[in-house]
């Protein structure tokens, strides 16, 4: 399982090669999670189908308690959409690779924006260890391409999965090694 998220609207180059490498590097029940915005989620979905990524289902995340819904340049947005998808067409066939797929909760999932950095991109933990027990087991070895400050990692390493966590930001990679010692194991 690969858990990222997409580059800014103009960077068509970089989720066509990020995209491209993460599908190369997922075993056939491969999945990926994908955080993007509305004006990038078309880009990101039409380049995963391109590899043969089947889009499983988009998920809103409709941001709470959002201190910054509203500053004076812009309007901030409320919700951020996840792509799930997959190597396989988990419809059409037999064999469920998903181990919480019942305790899947619809299409907009409401959690709270509260940071534990200063990162704008962070996720909170709750919200990924929702994602992380829905499309992952036990064990099983996930790729954080970006880790930033560290929340995915931190998330993952909660609930005993294995991960490889990349962050090429200096200052971001203290952020999460820090975070990780922490992190207690369930």
């Amino acid at each position: 399982t690969v858990i990222t998220y997409a580059g800014e609207v103009g960077s068509d180059g970089f989720n066509y090669a990020m995209i491209y490498w993460m599908y190369q590097a997922l075993k056939y029940y491969g999945n990926f999670i994908i955080f993007t915005d509305s004006s990038n989620f078309y880009k990101v979905a039409q380049e995963m189908e391109h590899w043969g990524t089947k889009i499983v289902r988009d998920i809103i995340w409709k941001k709470t308690k959002n201190d910054a819904l509203v500053t004076l340049d812009s309007l901030v947005h409320e919700h951020e959409t996840i792509i799930w998808g997959s190597k396989i067409n988990f419809n059409d066939n037999k064999t469920r690779p998903f181990s919480n797929i019942a305790d899947y909760k619809g299409d907009v999932w409401e959690f709270d924006v509260k940071r534990k950095t200063e990162n704008p991109n962070e996720k909170p933990e709750l919200l990924l260890e929702e994602l992380i027990l829905l499309t992952t087991d036990p064990g099983q070895l996930i790729l954080n391409p970006y880790s930033g400050s560290g929340e995915v990692l931190s998330a993952l390493k909660r609930l005993g999965r294995r991960f490889i966590g990349i962050e090429k930001d200096k200052y971001w990679h203290k952020v999460c090694l820090d975070r990780l010692a922490s992190t207690p194991v369930m």
